[in-house]
């Protein structure tokens, strides 16, 4: 019990260090476009590379965020059928959920960590940029965002199976103390 707190712990850390970087990227996009505008208002034209850099950051506000949402619950449940469960049966159907979800974002992890490898060992370029910038930031970024909820969601299941574990050996033990 002790070791799945400490991991949760290490966890939250980091997907909070990533979530005040999320803060930072979406204050950077207001002050990007706020520069955008201004320069148009007074000099008639505009700045180059404010859009790649907006994607960039609209990036990092999505992804980077991932990990620390799931930590305090802020991501969207299907309560509905959750709802319709006996009380005894809800604990192993979110296991069940959240291998699942591991499973689906543990892939989508490895797929934008080996996109940002071959962009990076590639150096790809941005295409229709007005400024060259290489693209596997981009995927760098959501690799990381993605990575961290993996992580989180793992912290969370060990959690959860050791409260499963826990809940089944005290059962137990009732039982034998014909309680």
């Amino acid at each position: 019990m002790k070791f799945s707190k400490q991991i949760l712990k290490g966890v939250e850390y980091i997907s909070k260090v990533l979530y005040y970087v999320g803060m930072v990227a979406l204050c950077a996009l207001f002050l990007d476009i706020l520069m955008d505008l201004t320069y148009r208002f007074f000099f008639h034209g505009s700045i180059n590379g404010v859009v790649e850099i907006g994607e960039i950051l609209m990036v990092a506000i999505a992804f980077l965020a991932l990990g620390y949402g799931q930590l305090i619950g802020a991501h969207v449940k299907m309560e509905y059928f959750g709802n319709m469960l006996y009380k005894r049966q809800k604990p192993y159907v979110e296991v069940f959920t959240t291998l699942v979800v591991i499973a689906f974002f543990g892939m989508m992890t490895l797929q934008m960590g080996k996109r940002a490898y071959f962009d990076w060992s590639d150096k790809v370029l941005l295409s229709n940029s007005t400024v060259p910038l290489p693209t596997w930031w981009v995927s760098a970024i959501a690799t990381a965002g993605a990575g961290v909820l993996v992580l989180c969601l793992l912290a969370q299941l060990i959690e959860m199976v050791t409260r499963l574990v826990g809940n089944y050996s005290d059962h137990r033990q009732l039982v034998k103390d014909g309680g």
